[in-house]
């Protein structure tokens, strides 16, 4: 890991069935999924191969990029919510709100919520509140003052492999990332011992490869969306953008509503 990170495989992993944890094992316990091994190869003496219990996030960077999927835009220009909604997403919040908490001023969270309702689904709670909900990067506040963040690693592999599926259902995603250099940290509102550092919420419209390395399309309310609003998978796990200077630290799992319900 690089200086000033923390590491931790297991945290907010129940390490419960998964298909894609369990389709590596089999394969790498059964010899690739190899039907009838050669006779020179059952006398020739074992090679070990990697358990994936014990894989690290370069070993779960390859797998996820060697098949990593390419889907367009799946939220159409007409349906995009953009900074000049205000007035549309503020009458859409105050619909669920008593008249002594009506919002006179609107966040990042309610444009990426209103976008996700646009696109007729529902996201789960924070990430310390609601299980569905997965937190990729904790960051722990020091005694000398700022934070060490702690990769959770197999939470970031859920957030990916949950991320491409959906996209490929074409469902979007809404994500909440850290902006460096952006003051004041967020508060620990949620009473954990670690710091939820989202501080800035977009949907994940798209994803795809360049040069290599898989990446996923963000939709921002702030502006027009373009080709180049882009969050790189690294050999860390890590979804990030260092051009623009934006990492997720969280994930908000989509229910998409049927057809028939109303908006």
């Amino acid at each position: 890991m690089p200086e000033g990170w923390s590491f931790n495989p297991w945290a907010l992993s129940p390490w419960a069935a998964d298909p894609e944890r369990d389709a590596a094992r089999d394969q790498a316990r059964m010899g690739g999924g190899q039907v009838a091994p050669q006779l020179a190869d059952v006398l020739q003496p074992a090679v070990p191969l990697k358990d994936p219990d014990d894989y690290d996030p370069l070993d779960w960077f390859t797998r996820l990029s060697g098949d990593w999927p390419t889907v367009p835009n799946v939220i159409p220009a007409d349906k995009q919510v953009r900074g000049r909604d205000f007035e549309t997403v503020r009458s859409w919040i105050n619909r669920s709100l008593a008249k002594d908490q009506q919002r006179t001023s609107i966040e990042c969270f309610h444009y990426a919520k209103y976008q996700m309702d646009v696109a007729r689904c529902d996201i789960s709670g924070p990430p310390a509140l609601d299980s569905d909900s997965i937190l990729a990067i904790r960051e722990y506040r020091q005694p000398g003052g700022g934070t060490l963040p702690e990769l959770q690693l197999m939470a970031a592999v859920r957030a990916a492999i949950y991320i491409r599926d959906a996209l490929v259902a074409g469902t979007p995603v809404m994500i909440g990332i850290k902006i460096a250099g952006y003051e004041p940290e967020p508060n620990n509102i949620w009473k954990t011992p670690y710091v939820i550092a989202t501080d800035h919420f977009v949907v994940v419209v798209g994803t795809g490869v360049e040069d290599g390395k898989p990446y996923v399309d963000i939709f921002d309310y702030r502006h027009s969306f373009t080709e180049s609003d882009r969050l790189f998978l690294t050999p860390l796990m890590i979804f990030e953008s260092e051009e623009a200077g934006f990492r997720m630290i969280e994930m908000r799992r989509s229910y998409p509503r049927p057809a028939a319900d109303s908006p």
